[in-house]
């Protein structure tokens, strides 16, 4: 098979070390990131999606990262605050009914400005911008979603998955005291370290 979409050597971006992984069509990693990488947020997605050079990492496909829909701030928002419908039709070639049809799925009122919507509504709006680009990898988080916007998006991926990669950024939470990361469901998982700690167990 050479259907490789991305191919990681073993890679750093700044201060912070990736293991080798190589994703095919339909294949999913989650990487796994301490607190401290949250900084290095962009950078890091930057680095994933090509959009700077990373040494060791080849991109044999396009790749995005899926950002939340975001309406205009400030006094801005006064003049412009699209709403979900109008969102998806500025940001996409979606036709009418296709977004129609997302927006009834996920339970999303067509009439409702950006501003008001949820943080997951915002989520599954940039996936679904994301995707109806057709990429050959997806980048995407689903850093400050409850338990349910997780599902959620982890959903909106897996339909989209049989057609493109995914790589999942798994940022930390605590529960019961203990800090946790999310996995998507069937991926790889690799730990992503300080690469200026080096007794850092894995």
């Amino acid at each position: 098979m050479t259907d490789i979409r991305i191919d990681g050597r073993g890679f750093s971006v700044g201060r912070w070390h990736f293991p080798a992984f190589s994703l095919r069509c339909g294949e999913c990693v989650t990487l796994c990131f301490p607190k401290e990488a949250w900084v290095d947020a962009d950078r890091i997605a930057a680095g994933l999606t090509g959009m700077e050079p990373v040494a060791g990492l080849k991109l044999h496909a396009t790749a995005l990262f899926a950002k939340p829909a975001a309406s205009p701030s400030g006094w801005r928002r006064w003049l412009q605050d699209p709403t979900p419908f109008e969102w998806l039709r500025k940001n996409t070639a979606l036709s009418d009914d296709a977004i129609q049809s997302f927006l009834r799925k996920h339970e999303m009122q067509r009439s409702i400005p950006l501003s008001r919507c949820a943080g997951t509504e915002r989520m599954l709006l940039g996936l679904e911008a994301s995707f109806a680009r057709r990429p050959g990898v997806v980048v995407f988080s689903t850093s400050g979603l409850d338990p349910l916007g997780v599902r959620e998006v982890f959903e909106i991926v897996r339909e989209h998955l049989p057609g493109c990669s995914a790589i999942y950024m798994a940022w930390p939470f605590f529960c019961q005291g203990q800090e946790q990361h999310d996995f998507f469901p069937g991926s790889s998982r690799e730990t992503v370290y300080d690469e200026h700690q080096p007794t850092f167990a894995r």
